[in-house]
């Protein structure tokens, strides 16, 4: 709705009255809503609590997006590497629904890869 500071308070509100509401989707939830807030720091450590325990990739690819913004392309390229190499050896049905997130890091390889040939 537009509104991160309405949403931060709330999720921080509830995360205070309700600490077992704290799961990974809330705290991936919480970290999009602090990145809307332009702090790269407050985003990357935002990122990095909600990829601990998060199930599939969104959370990590993400994490791996705010790093980069960061200008930190090394940190990001092993979380994307790490996304591929692990859906390598992944179910149908985790692929399936990561595949979002998969292509997302595949992409993200194959345009570093494609800059350092340049």
């Amino acid at each position: 709705m537009g509104k991160p500071a309405d949403a931060r308070a709330t999720l921080e509100h509830l995360f205070e009255v309700q600490p077992r509401e704290r799961g990974p989707a809330m705290r991936l939830l919480f970290a999009r809503v602090v990145e809307t807030e332009g702090d790269a720091e407050a985003t990357l450590a935002a990122f990095e609590a909600a990829s601990r325990g998060a199930v599939g990739d969104e959370a990590r690819c993400r994490h791996a997006g705010a790093l980069e913004g960061a200008g930190r392309h090394d940190d990001a390229h092993a979380i994307y590497t790490r996304i591929v190499k692990e859906s390598a050896h992944a179910d149908g049905r985790y692929r399936r629904d990561n595949r979002e997130w998969i292509q997302t890091a595949k992409a993200k390889l194959d345009a570093a890869s494609a800059a350092k040939r340049a």
